[in-house]
């Protein structure tokens, strides 16, 4: 049990670092008017954990053992993703379009390409 919360913790730290990196590097390629950084990091976090969990599934193509699927699901790409980065940019979009509802999830498109692309046909 140690080892799982020690290497899902490693995980998260990979994915965090992963994310700052990103996300400054977009900042200051782009600008901060915006956080495409945190547009950017939360689309292709979703579209990388739906591609993951697809192909590693039960049904995937790939067979991985219950701790590679915690530490990159759960270590590093929630690190990558953080869960409290869509409160950010939902802020900023109610802010900018006032009729906007930025609670709608943004990440569920993605989840849900990803997994349409990598599953397959029954």
């Amino acid at each position: 049990m140690l080892k799982t919360y020690l290497a899902v913790m490693l995980g998260g730290a990979f994915g965090t670092g992963l994310r700052m990196a990103l996300s400054g590097w977009l900042a200051a390629k782009y600008g901060e008017t915006f956080p495409v950084g945190t547009l950017v990091v939360n689309v292709s976090g979703c579209f990388v954990i739906g591609i993951f969990a697809t192909l590693t599934g039960p049904d995937g193509m790939f067979f991985t053992s219950a701790l590679t699927r915690q530490v990159v699901m759960l270590g590093v790409l929630l690190g990558y993703r953080l869960l409290r980065a869509p409160l950010t940019l939902g802020r900023h979009l109610r802010r900018r379009l006032p009729g906007l509802d930025a609670r709608v999830p943004l990440g569920l498109p993605p989840v849900t390409v990803a997994y349409a692309t990598f599953n397959g046909p029954d």
